[in-house]
């Protein structure tokens, strides 16, 4: 089936008055809608002065009674837009979001936070921390196997004032840690949980390489040829660049003022702030980049083996290369997972 359709696209503004009676005093969520989802692609000819604009519609379930007629949901997620296959792409699906929480509505009380999981809020420390939404959803994905997994989001961890249907300002995204948008490592709290819960499950979507196997047991002369560790295996590759020093203007400097528009619109468009400048992060303390680890043992020592990137400083330097070691003993994880450090001390003193 291929259909063609001439028409004309306008675009209204949220504070346009018909607009407004729509969304206001939370009206939008209580009223029953139809919704769409578009992939539009546009082809065009460099010898024609014409665009075509090819588009994959996705929309609201039809009833089984009347299949003309759609149903109405007060949500997209209850439409199931996202969820259901294209028809002619024989039920595979092409893309997942896996989104954090939803954070947007945290002034209707109907928000879900972290926790969330089996169709119900769970407030416990331990279900916010162990992020049982963000897996509830990623289960779901991993389920379904799609093309594309968008996350979403990273770094929404702000306290911003947002203007509102029901109210004049609200919090938005950055409420607590049970409300927030993001998965970005924090201090204190989840600390990283979300990040490494997202590795582990990257890995198990896109799929990893079989775990290499050490090699055999070796000693090594400290004093000889680093070619003695040619055959010691596996080798752990780093980045390049990792020490580059840090010199930028923060954002948002307190303290200041906020002007807003008389009809601002949902997102707080329209909204000016006057202030200070803020302060500067700098930061000049890395030093040795490491681009190559290796370790290998015999009967009674373990060696390490690094290469850097660039000439390793001097050993007088604070805090200088120290070595932290974790053992496969879960009740000596003393100090954030490991169990011994070597250079603890600098050897300089």
């Amino acid at each position: 089936e291929f259909r063609v359709s001439y028409k004309m696209e306008k675009d209204f503004a949220v504070t346009t008055p018909f607009v407004w009676q729509l969304v206001k005093d939370d009206a939008w969520m209580n009223t029953r809608k139809l919704f769409r989802s578009m992939n539009r692609v546009q082809f065009s000819h460099p010898d024609y002065p014409i665009l075509a604009d090819l588009s994959i519609v996705k929309s609201s379930m039809r009833k089984r009674e009347d299949r003309e007629k759609m149903i109405h949901h007060l949500t997209i997620q209850q439409a199931e837009v996202f969820r259901r296959p294209v028809p002619w792409l024989k039920g595979a699906h092409r893309r997942v979001c896996v989104t954090r929480i939803d954070v947007a509505r945290c002034f209707t009380g109907k928000a879900r936070g972290r926790g969330f999981n089996r169709g119900k809020q769970d407030p416990s420390v331990g279900a916010i921390r162990r992020g049982l939404n963000f897996q509830e959803q990623w289960d779901y994905a991993l389920k379904l196997d799609p093309k594309f997994v968008m996350i979403t989001a990273w770094n929404e961890w702000i306290a911003g004032l947002t203007h509102s249907m029901q109210s004049s300002w609200v919090q938005c995204d950055g409420f607590n840690e049970e409300f927030s948008r993001d998965i970005e490592p924090m201090r204190g709290g989840f600390g990283d949980n979300f990040y490494y819960q997202a590795v582990a499950n990257i890995r198990r979507y896109k799929g990893v390489p079989e775990i290499p196997k050490a090699t055999v047991a070796k000693s090594i002369d400290i004093d000889g040829s680093f070619a003695q560790w040619g055959d010691v295996g596996p080798e752990y590759g780093g980045r390049f660049g990792n020490t580059i020093p840090r010199d930028h203007d923060g954002f948002g400097r307190a303290p200041k003022s906020r002007v807003i528009n008389p009809q601002p619109d949902f997102e707080g468009n329209g909204t000016t702030w006057r202030g200070q400048e803020g302060q500067r992060y700098t930061n000049t303390t890395g030093r040795n980049g490491f681009i190559v680890m290796k370790v290998c043992r015999d009967e009674e020592n373990l060696y390490f083996y690094a290469r850097t990137e660039k000439p390793i400083t001097p050993a007088t330097d604070q805090n200088w290369m120290m070595l932290f070691i974790r053992t496969g003993n879960p009740t000596h994880h003393d100090w954030n997972g490991y169990d011994y450090v070597v250079n603890r001390v600098s050897p300089g003193e």
